[in-house]
């Protein structure tokens, strides 16, 4: 018997996904493709910066569809507010977000945090917003935990999302 290696270890990496993407109906409302996208670009998200870059190409490889029913799936992201493409060149910079619903007694939605998803800020800002109990006077607000800046808007309001640029 030989203790020579025959394999490199395994990779075994993993990400979130938040339960909000089904919640909030966005997961019906996208392509069908989209799902797929949404979890190959985030499998590529940068733990540090939240910057996924990674090119077109290899997205469709891992999706294993055509170039118009990837832009059409990218299409759909971008219109849910799930991704913002930063950079459209070889490779692509992404951002991806994240939105969480607030509801009030009778399970209306009156409130949505939306935030740039960085994985090594993601258990910080998530156990913060569990923690506090949301009031008018934040509506339409930004608070910033760690490195996250999070838009708090009226549930009625469309948000303009913080596309993750350089400053």
């Amino acid at each position: 018997m030989t203790d020579q290696p025959i394999a490199l270890p395994p990779s075994t990496g993993w990400f979130q996904v938040l339960h909000q993407i089904v919640d909030s109906g966005a997961l019906a409302r996208m392509h069908i493709s989209a799902a797929a996208l949404y979890i190959a670009i985030k499998r590529y998200v940068d733990y540090q910066t939240g910057y996924a870059e990674v090119s077109n190409a290899r997205l469709l490889k891992a999706m294993g569809v055509s170039k118009p029913t990837f832009y059409k799936a990218r299409r759909s992201l971008q219109e849910n507010g799930l991704i913002t493409v930063i950079e459209n060149r070889s490779p692509t910079r992404y951002v991806v977000h994240e939105k969480i619903l607030y509801y009030d007694a009778e399970r209306t939605p009156v409130a949505s945090t939306v935030f740039q998803y960085i994985p090594s800020q993601l258990s910080n800002v998530l156990k913060a917003l569990k923690s506090h109990t949301l009031t008018l006077d934040q509506l339409g607000t930004t608070v910033t935990i760690g490195a996250v800046n999070i838009q708090i808007v009226n549930a009625a309001a469309s948000a303009s999302v913080d596309k993750g640029e350089r400053r």
